[in-house]
């Protein structure tokens, strides 16, 4: 048991070293996007599958300080952004980095989509490719140690599978979870009680000719 557990973490670390290189380099080298596609096309076979057992060991490391959390355990202190109003008229595409408060947007193709894609029909942000991926960086500034967000598609029949991965200021991976839904969103927050909250990365993992939307992103920062 032990040696798979090193195995399957050894073998997360590497898929893991993999995306934030790419995740990083993607927009400023084609062949970099290139492996990104790859890599996404075989997420259910390697990658994300070694990500979840990496992200679970991580969890049992962090149990003391961090942990996935509920819209309900947000107080009135949090701060929602629900993306409806972004200053143009919608359809849109954005290009990235694209800044929304104290978000930073960077996706694969270097492009956003926005429109009427969130919830109850309200405008939002998406991915412009399937297999794609979405970097959401925190600025840390914000003390923001709850972050959560909407994920998925909005139409009913419309299926979708992402991970979801949550990583603090200094770039350590807090945990990561699937987000695997006939159609319509979930909501996926985390704590980190003794840190802050740096970066979440939203990795598409389903081939079925469409991106994926995200929508109401919820913040809690830090108490003096």
């Amino acid at each position: 048991m032990r040696v798979v557990q090193r195995m399957s973490r050894e073998l997360a670390q590497i898929c893991h070293q993999r995306i934030l290189a790419l995740v990083g380099r993607a927009s400023r080298d084609l062949s970099m996007q290139r492996s990104m596609k790859r890599l996404a096309r075989n997420a259910f076979r390697i990658s994300i599958s070694a990500i979840y057992t990496y992200a679970t060991v991580m969890l049992s490391n962090y149990s003391a300080k961090a942990e996935f959390i509920r819209l309900s355990d947000f107080d009135n202190t949090a701060v929602v952004t629900d993306l409806n109003n972004l200053g143009v008229p919608a359809p849109h595409i954005f290009a990235t980095p694209l800044k929304v408060g104290i978000y930073i947007f960077t996706t694969d193709s270097g492009q956003l989509g926005y429109g009427a894609s969130g919830l109850n029909n309200s405008n939002a942000l998406s991915t412009t490719t399937d297999l794609g991926w979405m970097k959401i960086d925190i600025d840390p500034f914000a003390q923001v140690t709850k972050f959560g967000l909407l994920v998925g598609l909005p139409g009913p029949q419309q299926h979708n599978h992402e991970a979801v991965l949550f990583f603090d200021n200094y770039n350590h991976l807090l945990g990561g979870t699937g987000v695997s839904r006939g159609g319509g969103f979930r909501f996926v927050a985390f704590e980190n009680t003794e840190g802050l909250i740096g970066r979440v990365v939203i990795q598409d993992a389903d081939l079925n000719s469409s991106s994926f939307v995200v929508d109401n992103l919820v913040s809690q920062s830090r108490r003096p």
